[in-house]
């Protein structure tokens, strides 16, 4: 089972921030528009990620079907990631969520600001 859960071809992608001891990890649009888009990932266990990506479509993918041998947390299933160039990683997360902000470019949205009302959530999937 493939599901795509979000798309965007267009831009560029880059990892903003990962705090482990709280297993969450921003990946940010770099600005294009008034606001940002960030790309928040909640209880991430295992990460295979490019830095910096050429437009973004994740999918939530069986894990058992998955290409890779990575140990995994006991979820059914895990994110693919695949950039417009073909670039193909994986993320290991709980939960998924877009969110819209108007932070610095560089000013990482987790913390206390990630379920504040100026961090607006677009979308959300709980991976499971």
């Amino acid at each position: 089972m493939e599901t795509l859960l979000y798309s965007d071809t267009e831009g560029e992608y880059f990892l903003l921030d990962y705090s482990p001891s709280h297993s969450e990890m921003i990946i940010r649009k770099i600005k294009g528009r008034e606001y940002n888009i960030d790309l928040f990932f909640k209880a991430v266990y295992n990460i295979n990620l490019n830095t910096k990506l050429k437009g973004i479509n994740i999918f939530k993918v069986d894990r058992n079907e998955s290409l890779t041998t990575s140990n995994f947390a006991d979820r059914k299933y895990i994110l693919k990631i695949i950039d417009s160039d073909g670039f193909i990683c994986f993320i290991d997360a709980g939960l998924f969520v877009v969110f819209h902000n108007n932070l610095d470019i560089l000013e990482t949205s987790l913390g206390d600001f990630t379920w504040s009302a100026e961090n607006r959530e677009i979308f959300s999937a709980e991976i499971g």
